[in-house]
């Protein structure tokens, strides 16, 4: 797919152009785009609410349903954020089902009421969209991290990633601990000077590539600095402190 000049109108919404003019296999792949992009911030909003086991088939079976119910097809940058009118349609399925799951068990074909233990679904509280938003960033850092990855890779510059990777990105993702640079100094026989200038070095370009990244969902300047400040908040969380990405 030919990317457009200027970096708005967004990838995103350039898809969703094409879809509605997209033959049979061309929707098979952009769907495949965005099943991948959003797969992980859905079923994490949906195993928040209490879906843990059943969360992948919800997701197909939303994904099936927006598309029969023509979400793509209506959906423009004029009525928000994309991933804002997906999670709002998401939690309609599942308000939807769960009320069709309630009515079966109060009324099953033997005629008797069954009481409904299980209580309302969760689609109003803060935590499921909490979840919802950090999944979001993790999976477009996941996806910076594999565009830095094949850039420092091509220019052999695999210590800086290692570095970047134990200084910032698997302590906030994975949650392990943070590595001292004198660890790593060690580890690769360098300066802990050498080591402090590659993870800035990495970072400034991580940075990048998350900038790119946004900006191929972003409909505007504007939004894509909103993401970005959203996105440098969740990579300075109290735990790294003194880490900052932007240095």
């Amino acid at each position: 797919m030919v990317k457009p000049k200027t970096p708005f109108p967004s990838t995103q919404w350039l898809d969703l152009k094409n879809w509605r003019a997209a033959t049979s296999d061309e929707r098979r792949r952009l769907l495949e785009r965005f099943y991948l992009r959003y797969r992980a911030p859905l079923m994490g909003f949906v195993a928040a609410n209490g879906y843990v086991q059943d969360a992948e088939d919800i997701v197909q079976e939303f994904v099936i349903q927006q598309i029969k119910g023509k979400l793509f097809d209506n959906a423009s940058a004029q009525k928000g954020r994309f991933r804002d009118l997906l999670l709002r349609a998401l939690k309609n399925h599942m308000a939807s089902r769960y009320r069709a799951e309630r009515a079966r068990k109060r009324h099953p074909e033997g005629g008797f009421a069954v009481l409904d233990t299980h209580g309302d679904v969760a689609t109003d509280t803060d935590s499921p969209e909490r979840k919802f938003e950090q999944d979001w960033v993790r999976s477009v850092i996941d996806n910076s991290m594999l565009r830095l990855q094949e850039e420092f890779l091509s220019k052999g510059q695999e210590v800086h990633l290692a570095c970047l990777r134990a200084r910032l990105v698997d302590p906030i993702l994975n949650g392990s601990e943070v590595l001292s640079v004198t660890l790593l100094a060690t580890t690769y026989d360098l300066t802990e000077s050498q080591i402090s200038n590659f993870v800035v070095t990495a970072k400034r370009a991580l940075m990048r590539h998350l900038r790119n990244e946004v900006m191929e969902y972003a409909d505007s300047r504007k939004e894509t600095a909103i993401e970005m400040q959203n996105i440098v908040q969740f990579l300075t969380q109290p735990n790294m402190a003194g880490h900052e990405v932007g240095e």
